[in-house]
């Protein structure tokens, strides 16, 4: 048993690294799917954003898959280095990709781990070195959940007022208590319901 350090100190001072970091606020999720190591990003700024992120993968061909059109595509620019995958990536405005890491070292020849012009270097794989904490973000959040839903659910209409679907069949990820029992009648709670046909936001 250890105590006074966090588990993040722990696992540094074992010289092991974070599984993931990011040089703005970043959140993610990770899974081990057969031999793939599967991320799932997502950015909270409501504007586009450039991160250089870093993945404690290294030895696997990276792919973005973009969950909103279905296109998937490999990723050329990337440096390897203690162990771990740093890539530049591009966010859409509160845009989410998945980064996949295959099975495989991608070529020597199809990687790219520098882009310059005039003499200047244009990516900055170095960005990635420190970690952004999430503590100053404030008016936004972000729910994410990994499902795989078998039923479906009743979509009410939609509103930002009052109480509503508390009588329908929700299948509940994350439950929405309501406000003004838990806290006060000023604040709302919230949370989201999904299944097959789709999900809702509550």
């Amino acid at each position: 048993m250890l105590a006074g350090k966090t588990p993040s100190g722990v696992l540094t001072a074992m010289g092991i690294q974070p599984d993931f970091i990011a040089n703005r606020p970043i959140r993610y999720i990770h899974r081990v799917m057969d031999d793939k190591d599967v991320y799932f990003i997502a950015s909270a700024d409501q504007q586009s954003v450039e991160a250089v992120c870093t993945f404690r993968v290294s030895g696997k061909s990276p792919e973005a898959w973009h969950p909103e059109t279905g296109r998937m595509e490999p990723i050329s620019v990337f440096e390897e280095s203690d162990g771990c995958t740093r890539i530049p990536l591009r966010f859409e405005p509160s845009g989410s990709m998945f980064i996949v890491f295959k099975k495989g070292k991608v070529k020597a020849s199809e990687q790219i781990v520098s882009v310059k012009r005039n003499g200047q270097e244009l990516v900055n794989l170095s960005m990635a070195g420190s970690t952004v904490e999430n503590s100053d973000v404030t008016n936004t959040f972000t729910m994410v959940a990994w499902i795989k839903p078998d039923v479906e659910i009743t979509i009410p209409q939609e509103t930002n007022e009052g109480l509503v679907a508390y009588g329908i069949d929700r299948n509940d990820v994350v439950f929405a208590p309501p406000g003004h029992e838990v806290w006060n009648n000023e604040d709302a709670g919230a949370g989201f319901g999904a299944g097959r046909n789709g999900v809702c936001v509550f």
